[in-house]
């Protein structure tokens, strides 16, 4: 299978770049918020299951740049990417979901109150969507 060629082409490198903005997005959600909130809860599953998947996203990122200098397929830069998205924007969809259509993300309030998650959150979703998007530009060798 040929490989994407990252770290020499410009859809590459912005596309690196973009990954490089997931993963520290989702560590500063993680850290700032999801595991907080599951220490504070007392071990609840829910949080568990929020604060793996915000890191599980960050890994995926992380992931994606580290087997990206050995050379990477394009599609498993594409699923890494998509994986990434997914397991950061799942725990903001379950907060829709429970709070009855509210997104707290899209609220400066929010910002106010938590600024590292609201800015993690965006972080990790924007970069991770770009970085999916500029991932079927990416040139093959």
């Amino acid at each position: 299978m040929a490989k994407a060629r990252v770290w020499t082409s410009f859809p590459g490198i912005l596309g690196l770049l973009f990954m490089a903005a997931a993963a520290v997005g989702g560590i500063l959600e993680g850290i700032y918020w999801w595991l907080p909130m599951y220490q504070l809860s007392g071990g609840d599953v829910i949080g568990l299951v929020m604060t793996i998947l915000v890191f599980a996203g960050a890994g995926f990122a992380g992931l994606n740049i580290i087997i990206s200098i050995f050379g990477i397929p394009k599609a498993l830069w594409i699923v890494f990417a998509f994986l990434a998205f997914g397991c950061i924007l799942a725990p903001a969809l379950l907060i829709i979901i429970a709070l009855e259509g509210y997104f707290i993300y899209a609220s400066m309030v929010w910002y106010h109150a938590v600024p590292m998650d609201f800015i993690g959150f965006w972080l990790g979703a924007g970069g991770s969507l770009l970085a999916f998007l500029i991932g079927f530009f990416i040139p093959r060798d």
